[in-house]
C-alpha cells in the first residue's frame, strides 16, 4: 500500500521516530529501550504490532502498513504514547 507507507514515513518524521522502510507491507519502526513497553501500551489501545526482542532487535517494533484510517490510529496513538 504506496500511499500507507508515504503516510507511515511523513507522519514518523515528524515524530522524529527512526525508522526502517520496507517493500514490503510492514516497517521496523524503532523506539529505544521503550519498545517493548509501549507495544504493551499499545495492545491496551487494541492496536497490534510486533515487539522485534524476540529476533534480536529489542529496540524495534514491526507494524504492519494497513488501512488508511487504522494506519492514522497507530500514529496517533503512538504519539500520545511516546
Amino acid at each position: 500500500n504506496k500511499s500507507g507507507k508515504l503516510y507511515f514515513n511523513k507522519a514518523l518524521k515528524g515524530l522524529s521516530v527512526e525508522f526502517i522502510p520496507s517493500e514490503a507491507n510492514f516497517i521496523l519502526v524503532r523506539l529505544g529501550s521503550n519498545a517493548e513497553a509501549i507495544t504493551k501500551r499499545l495492545f491496551e489501545e487494541k492496536i497490534l504490532v510486533r515487539w522485534m526482542g524476540a529476533y534480536g532487535l529489542p529496540d524495534f517494533i514491526r507494524v504492519s502498513i494497513g488501512r488508511m484510517d487504522e494506519n492514522r490510529r497507530f500514529i496517533e496513538t503512538l504519539r500520545r504514547i511516546i
